[in-house]
């Protein structure tokens, strides 16, 4: 065990941020995309929860939601893993946001921006080289023709971390997007000394004070090790299903090509018939093991269900519609 605890996690990310609101301004700052190199000022917490003793580990998502001094909305999220519907989820988020202004606002006009931080400790975009996404409504001929009101931001953490450990100058550079990103990066349980521009930075100084391992509280370690559990259950479930979900497409590849030949033997002469009878006997075959990856999906599910994962997820997750899902 090192000096530090990974600040990723539920409990050390909202320490960090959701308990320091000039922390959680320089980590805004340095990521949300101002026209002229502009900087919000300020920033309060909204969050209606922070570090609760029993944490909720939806997906795996940690979430601080905050309001800048000129009305901004930030939902700032740390997600560990990806799954498919992430970025429809973000977005859906952003917008329902966006709208639930208008119960306190007389008109469209006073609308404000909702910028949405998503920092990602997976890689989602493996073709394209960059870590920093950002994503807003523009003209599709015009880039710089705008729509204002929602910006979703998103940052892939292992293709920073990558970039660094190959020696890129550029992610050396002690400017503040890179000092908080080598502190997400960089700082976990094995970090016995943290790299010197992080302790020569005030406010990632300040930040790596909080996740020493000593600074929690045994309540809070607790919750900080549930997490991990979590963390590692999902990975499991995630990988468990996407070998189901290959090896399902697989057999039915194997299935349509076996199916393809089998209409080609139809037109033959009376003497392939045999070899057709053959083909049909592997066809029923795949379709038993078909089968076996269809009960086991089944099971899957059902073990989803029991341990109250919602029902869209365990949709997305397995496949099976929400009847076969009900039926368990």
């Amino acid at each position: 065990m090192g000096k530090y605890l990974n600040p990723k996690a539920d409990i050390t990310f909202k320490l960090v941020f959701a308990e320091n609101e000039g922390l959680m301004l320089s980590l805004l700052n340095a990521f949300i995309p101002l026209k002229k190199n502009g900087s919000f000022k300020s920033v309060t917490i909204c969050s209606a929860e922070l570090l609760p003793v029993e944490v909720n580990y939806k997906n795996s998502v940690v979430d601080v939601r905050c309001k800048s001094n000129t009305g901004e909305t930030f939902i700032v999220e740390m997600q560990m893993l990806w799954a498919s519907y992430f970025d429809k989820r973000v977005l859906f988020n952003a917008l329902k946001v966006y709208a639930e202004q208008l119960k306190s606002r007389a008109s469209f006009l006073d609308l404000k921006n909702v910028y949405s931080l998503n920092l990602v400790n997976h890689i989602f975009e493996p073709d394209v080289p960059d870590y920093y996404h950002v994503y807003r409504i523009t003209d599709s001929c015009h880039h710089e023709k705008v729509i204002e009101g929602i910006e979703l931001i998103f940052v892939e953490l292992p293709k920073f971390l990558e970039a660094v450990k190959a020696g890129s100058e550029k992610e050396l550079v002690p400017n503040s997007r890179n000092l908080w990103l080598r502190f997400l990066t960089e700082i976990d349980e094995k970090t016995e000394t943290a790299p010197k521009a992080l302790l020569d930075n005030p406010e990632t100084n300040k930040a790596l004070g909080i996740v020493e391992v000593f600074a929690l509280t045994d309540e809070q370690r607790r919750a900080y090790d549930r997490y991990w559990d979590t963390v590692r259950l999902e990975e499991a479930l995630y990988g468990a299903i996407k070998d189901a979900k290959e090896e399902l497409m697989l057999k039915t590849k194997e299935n349509e090509h076996l199916q393809g030949e089998n209409e080609h033997l139809q037109g033959e002469n009376e003497h392939l018939q045999g070899e057709k009878e053959q083909l049909q006997g592997e066809k029923e075959q795949l379709q038993e093991e078909n089968c076996e990856i269809h009960q086991s999906l089944l099971r899957t599910a059902k073990y989803l269900k029991d341990m109250q994962v919602p029902l869209d997820r365990i949709m997305e997750m397995t496949g099976l519609s929400s009847e076969e899902i009900e039926e368990l």
